[in-house]
């Protein structure tokens, strides 16, 4: 990764040990970059959470909906019932 150097810690000739630190990199860019991809992750959390409830709004509706039909179908029987009644108090 490129980028620019923030502090020079060396002088020209100057004898370095290991572990020495000779220079510091800004870090600015880098920052930005992390500031960015924490704000990509909290939208992409927040369309999950949006995601889920739209789930749970589909799957509560698909309930509802079966409930109506087992409704309707016991209507149905119930008026097959009266009519076979009805049919044979006619005859």
């Amino acid at each position: 990764m490129a980028g620019y150097v923030k502090v020079v810690r060396v002088k020209d000739n100057q004898v370095a040990k290991k572990g020495d630190t000779l220079l510091l990199l800004d870090d600015r860019d880098l920052a930005l970059r992390v500031m960015q991809a924490e704000a990509a992750l909290a939208t992409a959390k927040s369309n999950l959470g949006a995601a889920e409830s739209n789930t749970n709004a589909a799957r509560a509706s698909i309930a509802s909906t079966r409930a109506g039909v087992s409704t309707i179908d016991a209507q149905i029987e119930a008026a097959k019932v009266n009519l076979l009644r009805a049919s044979q108090d006619y005859d």
